[in-house]
């Protein structure tokens, strides 16, 4: 499928985090420190140069650079994909940095936070969606980290689904959801009414 018409973004989380999340929502890094951190000290840095910190990051697609590069570092971590609709995101006002935010591409900018219509323009769908889509290119790389962020805290309650690797792992978020009642012990697939996101088990993703 093409990321440029693809219906959803993408958060990337350890399964640990899930309970605070749903307890206080998906939050930016500078609200809530997570319970399994896998940010990079100096990728940190560099963000928070441009306040980006306030910011919750999704991806265009699953297993960006930056996804691989996590999962192979945190081997034994299971993790989740959080998923949005683009449209609600739209709707909500997230923003789009078009490339990786440290990207030399962005450096004539002042401003590397974009509208959402005007960042998905900028984005080099042509390098994302070509048939070659080799990470030892830079700039395809760089093309891939392209972000739509939200500033401040995210609510369950605009979630589209979470995507998860296994029955293990679905049991695991299955369990958090009835101990906040977003699910009845008697029906499981009967969801709370403000809470209409679903789970799947997606283990290619992984």
């Amino acid at each position: 499928m093409s990321a440029k018409t693809g219906k959803l973004i993408y958060h990337l989380t350890a399964i640990n985090n899930f309970e605070s999340i749903i307890r206080n929502g998906l939050c930016p890094r500078n609200k809530i420190k997570p319970n399994i951190d896998v940010a990079d000290n100096e990728i940190l840095n560099g963000r928070n140069k441009y306040n980006l910190l306030d910011y919750v990051p999704f991806h265009f697609f699953i297993n960006t650079p930056f996804d691989g590069a996590v999962k192979k570092k945190y081997k034994t971590t299971d993790f989740i994909y959080i998923c949005l609709e683009r449209e609600i995101a739209k709707m909500n006002e997230f923003k789009i940095i078009p490339c990786h935010p440290l990207s030399n591409r962005l450096i004539n900018y002042e401003n590397i936070l974009f509208d959402y219509d005007k960042g998905f323009d900028l984005i080099e769908w042509d390098k994302i969606d070509s048939d070659n889509r080799n990470y030892v290119d830079q700039d395809i790389k760089n093309a891939c980290m392209a972000e739509c962020l939200y500033k401040g805290v995210i609510s369950c309650r605009i979630f589209s689904s979470i995507s998860v690797k296994d029955v293990e792992s679905f049991k695991k978020i299955d369990k958090i959801l009835l101990k906040f009642g977003f699910i009845s012990d008697k029906n499981k697939y009967t969801y709370h009414g403000e809470y209409s996101f679903f789970v799947d088990i997606n283990p290619s993703w992984f």
